[in-house]
């Protein structure tokens, strides 16, 4: 119970910005997502590997990163595997974090974790039947009113290559 007491009281005097284990006191996020009542937004990501033939076919996450809940997935794709630079720049410079801001160091992979992650990736998409040198990672954002149906929607997708060569 101890352990509890810590950060609630961090985050009842500085507020989101001081609750350093954001996870203990709200799993689901530090702040409400403003919501507009008139429009939807639908986002999605996508993991495509190329198979033999040179077409692109949609990757199941929850066979490839099995064990590890589906809420993890997308943060894991965005991040490239741990295989993208991380940066503390986008931390807000206000309150506690921003005090500890000139301490902090992003957790970066080392060359070591960097090729383990490759030969994992390159190992399950070679079991699969793909090709091995690339993964291709969609996001995809539908917009439209709420009114309509989900043919109505606007598309934006975004693409990025992950080289395991």
């Amino acid at each position: 119970m101890l352990i509890l007491i810590v950060p609630f009281l961090l985050r009842e005097k500085w507020g989101h910005n001081g609750e350093i284990f954001p996870a203990v006191m709200l799993p689901t996020g530090a702040i409400k997502v403003p919501v507009n009542p008139e429009e939807r937004v639908i986002k999605d990501i996508s993991l495509y590997g190329q198979k033999k033939s040179g077409e692109w076919e949609k990757i199941d996450t929850k066979t490839l990163l099995a064990p590890i809940p589906t809420q993890y997935h997308k943060p894991i794709i965005l991040q490239a595997f741990g295989l993208k630079k991380n940066s503390i720049d986008t931390l807000r410079s206000s309150g506690l974090i921003g005090k500890l801001k000139k301490r902090l160091k992003p957790r970066n992979a080392n060359t070591e974790d960097i090729i383990a992650v490759k030969r994992w990736l390159r190992d399950w998409l070679i079991t699969e039947e793909f090709e091995s040198s690339a993964v291709k990672v969609v996001q995809t954002t539908r917009r439209g009113k709420t009114a309509g149906h989900l043919s109505d929607l606007k598309n934006n997708s975004y693409e990025s290559i992950i080289n395991l060569d």
